[in-house]
């Protein structure tokens, strides 16, 4: 169970329960939503037409499955939920992954299709596609120190790199926009403190003399017992920090994540 709460009222939540499936699979079903707070509208003559709100809801059901001692699959069927004033959406999408990991020498690796799916109902007569992605991520522990370094590859979808990509950014900045790097430090099986850094997030949040820290994140957790519990930190605004708590509770054989 996560929850976040920031600026103007706007919060965000979720919710996940998970289960085994013999010795080499899982179930689960989640829910997520994102509620924007209370907005003022107006009308095409600046006259205020009052507030509205607007919320995002998503509702999950998934299964994955290891194929073998280095190998996992799953996918993911969504729900997927829109209202913007008196607009709404609906659609349905997937998920599709696949990762690799080595415990003994501490690589892992996965690559997922994200959001693979359509609009069935549009906010206005015009049905848009989902916004897919695809990704891939790395990370490496090292046997000889306490740490894990983690890499990921997002926004590899050709749509977004004709039409989403701003046109006043360097080819530096261009290709680091694909990024998100991070660190962890983990002294022992029970505790550890994460550190990140986008750079999309640094340069979409940018603002004149402000905002140095956009793009960071940071937290740590630990787990007691049954219990798992992690706290973090990001940057988006100079003016306020987010911050978000997530809990996991293991009851008996199953859990919650």
């Amino acid at each position: 169970i996560s929850y976040l709460y920031y600026m103007g009222g706007s919060h965000m939540g979720n919710a996940v329960y998970a289960a085994s499936v013999g010795e080499r699979g899982m179930w689960g079903v989640g829910a997520r939503f994102l509620n924007y707070g209370t907005m003022q509208g107006y009308d095409p003559n600046a006259q205020s037409t009052g507030t509205f709100g607007a919320s995002d809801i998503a509702v999950q059901g998934f299964y994955s499955h290891e194929l073998s001692d280095y190998f996992r699959g799953g996918v993911s069927l969504k729900a997927l939920y829109s209202s913007i004033e008196t607009y709404n959406s609906f659609g349905v999408g997937v998920d599709v992954g696949i990762s690799y990991y080595d415990d003994d020498k501490g690589y892992s690796a996965s690559a997922l299709f994200k959001n693979v799916g359509a609009q069935l109902n549009g906010y206005t007569d015009e049905r848009e596609p989902l916004a897919w992605d695809f990704q891939l991520g790395f990370s490496r522990s090292f046997v000889s120190a306490p740490f894990r370094a983690h890499i990921t590859l997002f926004n590899l979808n050709p749509h977004y790199f004709k039409h989403l990509v701003p046109t006043d950014l360097t080819k530096a900045q261009k290709f680091l926009r694909h990024f998100s790097l991070g660190a962890e430090f983990t002294p022992s099986e029970n505790f550890w403190v994460g550190l990140g850094y986008t750079p999309q997030i640094a340069q979409d949040f940018e603002i004149e003399g402000g905002n140095k820290w956009g793009g960071l994140s940071a937290g740590f957790g630990f787990t007691s017992g049954a219990m798992r519990v992690s706290v973090s930190t990001a940057s988006y605004h100079p003016a306020a920090l987010s911050f978000m708590c997530s809990i996991g509770i293991r009851l008996g054989g199953h859990s919650i994540f």
